[in-house]
């Protein structure tokens, strides 16, 4: 599935000289050899990339796993206290009125604390996980050039097969893991 989708992204040429899977012995193209070098040093350094990308993304679902827990304890918290005999104390407080500073009860300290500290996880969850996008769709992009390097070259490598495998695979790992591997089916 996922290396059918690769060789639709390959011009004609390139997608019948890539053997996927095929068991023959014969060369893949009359036009095998090896790379450039600028082309050698961009698949390694992209490579490099995606590896680091993919580190920072699984720091980056730790964190969130971390904010999602403590969210969850905090709410459980709030509710308790919505729920327990000193919910009726709590009232909404005016900080706005200077001449009538607000006195606060244990039940109004306790609701504004665990307040700012859900709406400070709710943040720190939302940023890890744009920037958890970010790294998926930077994964995204860097395939795409990958696969604009095969289209372009005109040698077959095994080494840039390889790397676009492992970067297609990577990135199809993200993918299922984002958005549940029953989306992935659907692509």
């Amino acid at each position: 599935m996922a290396s059918s989708l690769l060789l639709m992204m390959m011009d004609p040429p390139i997608a019948n000289s890539v053997s996927l899977g095929s068991s023959q012995n014969s060369p893949p193209s009359p036009s095998s050899g090896t790379l450039p070098p600028e082309s050698v040093k961009f698949l390694y350094m992209s490579l490099h990339r995606v590896d680091n990308l993919v580190r920072q993304y699984h720091n980056l679902r730790a964190l969130s796993n971390i904010q999602a827990s403590t969210l969850a304890h905090l709410s459980s918290r709030l509710s308790a206290l919505a729920h327990s005999s000193m919910a009726p104390s709590t009232r909404t407080i005016d900080y706005d009125n200077v001449l009538c500073p607000p006195r606060l009860s244990l039940a109004d300290r306790m609701s504004i604390s665990l307040k700012e500290n859900i709406e400070r996880a709710t943040k720190e969850l939302n940023t890890h996980l744009q920037e958890m996008e970010l790294l998926s769709l930077a994964v995204d992009d860097t395939l795409i050039s990958l696969c604009d390097l095969v289209n372009r070259s005109e040698v077959y490598s095994v080494d840039l097969e390889r790397g676009v495998r492992h970067v297609q695979h990577t990135y199809f790992n993200l993918v299922a893991e984002v958005r549940g591997p029953s989306m992935i089916r659907n692509i």
